[in-house]
């Protein structure tokens, strides 16, 4: 169950102002250029939450009011070489229909697999800037499941109601 202001910013209910937009990229240009000086790259990386992935789970209640969202706000900030905003929403999004859910079900938080889709969307943006750098490759992981507890079933007190298998990922050593 959603909390209001996490509603808001999937409905588009909340925009930041173009004053906010403009302190905000004042902001990363100025922590950009502050590593640049110290010879290192500054990235940001946005990382969408569970109803910006999964909408079509949501109450027929909860209406978007604008296109936009704080999200996309955001990532038009995006202006390499001044401010490098990684968009992890774009890969979690190429791969919602592979099969498997990338967040749980009763649970605010992603999966170990959407976690992984988040740092290949990281480490590929800057493995751009760092072509040596190494990006595991999904099939360097094993995949089990283990009976947990969501956190809003818990909050809810419902855990016995909701069962759920949480996806982990474990390194193949």
């Amino acid at each position: 169950f959603p909390s209001h202001d996490m509603e808001a910013n999937y409905k588009g209910a909340n925009l930041f102002t173009s004053e906010e937009l403009q302190i905000l990229k004042n902001d990363l240009e100025k922590r950009t250029k502050w590593a640049a000086l110290r010879g290192m790259k500054y990235y940001v990386a946005i990382v969408p939450n569970k109803m910006n992935v999964y909408p079509e789970f949501l109450p027929y209640q909860v209406v978007k009011v604008s296109p936009k969202t704080r999200y996309d706000q955001l990532m038009s900030l995006n202006n390499p070489p001044y401010i490098n905003i990684i968009d992890v929403r774009s890969n979690i999004l190429a791969h919602k229909k592979d099969g498997v859910e990338l967040y749980q079900r009763t649970d605010d938080h992603w999966n170990d697999l959407g976690a992984y889709y988040g740092y290949e969307a990281i480490a590929n943006s800057i493995k751009k800037d760092y072509s040596d750098l190494y990006v595991a490759n999904i099939n360097d992981f094993t995949r089990e499941y283990e009976s947990r507890l969501g956190s809003q079933a818990k909050i809810l007190n419902v855990e016995d109601k909701f069962p759920e298998k949480f996806l982990l990922a474990n390194p193949i050593v």
